[in-house]
């Protein structure tokens, strides 16, 4: 298993920027949305 970790606020990227990132390296939406809906349910807010 690989992990990316992209702390923005030391990058200076945006929400546009990381979100294209990753349609370019995946190229599969459905694995986007899987990760999304992992960081949304890992997350506490």
């Amino acid at each position: 298993m690989r992990v990316l970790i992209v702390d923005p606020r030391i990058a200076g990227i945006s929400g546009d920027m990381v979100l294209s990132a990753l349609v370019d390296m995946v190229g599969v939406w459905e694995q986007l949305y899987r990760l999304a809906d992992t960081i949304e349910n890992t997350l506490s807010y």
